[in-house]
């Protein structure tokens, strides 16, 4: 199979809503859910955004795609945060993901602004921290999140914290 990647277009929406269903643990713990319209339509007006696809040439199918938000960080200096890679579970181990991201530092590079890429993965996507690793990406900081329903303040209730001592803090 030869793939070509190439930028998105709004006829591809489909097929790509299509591979994003079928791949939910490729996007655990996600910020931006491509299957929200608002952002589907961001994904292609946005020129913040980068949205490529790998295409196989002989059935003209989409096998992956890659999903990019350009970030305000300084005056002279943007990052690149990559929300989504998927690659069809049949064509994983033949470089498409590669292809994809190498596709995007080349677009990256191009506008010259951008000079660091980075990515926020759930500690139990093996498969992208994996596939970061091999590109030379490092792991920078381990994040928890926390979350809490809205509700008044006199109804919080204190979280335990007796787990924090297995993470060497002072805290």
């Amino acid at each position: 199979m030869t793939t070509v990647v190439r930028e998105a277009t709004l006829g591809d929406e489909e097929e790509i809503l299509e591979l994003y269903r079928a791949t939910p643990e490729l996007h655990k713990n996600a910020v931006v859910d491509l299957l929200d319209e608002g952002e589907r339509k961001l994904a292609w007006s946005d020129p913040r955004k980068i949205l490529l696809v790998a295409v196989d040439e002989s059935t003209e199918s989409i096998r992956g795609f890659l999903y990019v938000k350009i970030k305000d960080r300084t005056i002279t200096e943007e990052k690149a945060r990559i929300l989504h890679v998927a690659v069809r579970q049949e064509d994983r181990k033949f470089g498409i993901g590669t292809q994809l991201l190498q596709e995007c530092v080349l677009r990256l590079l191009k506008r010259g602004d951008v000079h660091t890429i980075y990515s926020c993965v759930n500690v139990q996507n093996r498969g992208m921290i994996n596939f970061l690793a091999k590109h030379g990406f490092k792991m920078r900081e381990l994040y928890f999140r926390f979350e809490a329903d809205v509700k008044k303040p006199s109804d919080f209730q204190p979280f335990p914290l007796d787990w924090w001592t297995d993470f060497g803090t002072d805290e």
